[in-house]
């Protein structure tokens, strides 16, 4: 691939993307890989406080600044982080910025950052771009994230094994009652999008059943918007969550923690939501659960040994980019006719072969 850019007479790359968390972290692939083949540039970082929280102190980067940007003052914002570059010597002439968040405030931001642009075709106000990539659908988000760096002359080849990671922690106040030399297993039954979710009481009937392993440990992880599930999630297994087989962390983990946490999981059963991303930056074998979208759309695990349960039957799917609050056809099949039963076969490969 013969460069567009010339990275020679670069001194830094700075990255905007204020995207979902879950985009977030796929995005580290992207930073990996330049890291990785133009090690002489720099690397920064413009996104939303909750990017800045998810990835402070990320090997690739060498600076983190965050944004508001649906705050009315997103303007001045810009400005001062226009300055903040400014005090690190970048420039227009050493410096280019990478567009990864397609919204046309994202698309303004970057106008008021005053660096070339690099973006997508797809990229609102893209006429604004100094150079403009191909947003390839079929590919998995991680790689539609380092695709414009095949424009600084890294090749197709190299981009295609973009994977994200995230920085471990050794250590982490919420690891009281944390079984040394258990297989543990995170699940995540929550998601921002209402038909993302499997029905709850699938997730308790699943637990019933993975209970009949003696050396497991379930871990129950979500944010705080999760936390009306944790009474349904407790029925009937009161006694595990009081001996410490069943560990309620929803509600309870700060974004470092999750750092802690996730290294710790043998295997995570997760909704299509941001814990997916989160084990495959730690590498951590997932079962995914898929209903009003699908795996195809380029946001399905990458930790190998992972694996999805979709019902492809149905040609209703998917029914939106996200997932709707309701079933437009008012019956949810794609998430109705996955049995905990279902769930629980493909789980049994992965559990301790003694324990079966």
């Amino acid at each position: 691939m013969t460069a567009i850019i010339k990275t020679d007479q670069l001194k830094a790359i700075v990255w905007l993307q204020t995207a979902f968390l879950g985009d977030m972290i796929l995005s580290t692939g992207a930073f990996n890989l330049a890291k990785k083949e133009a090690p002489h540039l720099n690397q920064y970082l413009l996104t939303s406080p909750i990017g800045k929280a998810a990835l402070e102190g990320h090997l690739a980067l060498n600076g983190i600044f965050a944004i508001e940007k649906r705050k009315a003052n997103f303007f001045i914002q810009a400005w001062k982080l226009k300055q903040s570059l400014k005090k690190q010597g970048l420039t227009p002439g050493n410096c280019i910025l990478i567009q990864l968040h397609r919204s046309s405030r994202s698309s303004i931001i970057a106008r008021l950052i005053g660096f070339p642009i690099l973006s997508y075709e797809e990229t609102s106000l893209s006429l604004f771009s100094s150079w403009r990539v191909k947003r390839v659908a079929v590919f998995h988000e991680c790689i539609r994230n380092a695709l414009p760096l095949e424009q600084l002359g890294i090749s197709r080849k190299k981009i295609l094994a973009a994977h994200p990671s995230l920085n471990a922690r050794e250590h982490s106040p919420i690891s009281k009652g944390f079984k040394q030399g258990t297989f543990k297993v995170g699940i995540a039954p929550g998601s921002v999008w209402q038909t993302k979710k499997w029905p709850i009481e699938k997730f308790q009937a699943l637990i019933a059943l993975l209970m009949k392993h003696y050396g497991v440990q379930l871990l129950l992880l979500g944010s705080g918007n999760e936390l009306p599930l944790v009474d349904t999630l407790k029925q009937g297994h009161k006694s595990e969550f009081e001996e410490g087989k069943i560990i309620d962390l929803i509600g309870k983990t700060k974004l470092e923690d999750l750092q802690f946490v996730y290294p710790q999981l043998n295997l995570l059963i997760s909704n299509d939501s941001s814990p997916i991303h989160y084990a495959s930056a730690f590498n951590i074998p997932t079962v995914a659960i898929f209903g009003a979208t699908v795996s195809a759309m380029g946001f399905g695990p990458l930790a190998a040994g992972s694996q999805v349960i979709e019902k492809k039957e149905l040609s209703c799917r998917p029914c939106s980019a996200h997932g709707p609050n309701k079933c437009p056809l008012k019956h949810f099949k794609c998430m109705e006719d996955i049995s905990a039963k279902e769930v629980y076969g493909q789980i049994l490969e992965y559990l301790p072969q003694e324990e079966q």
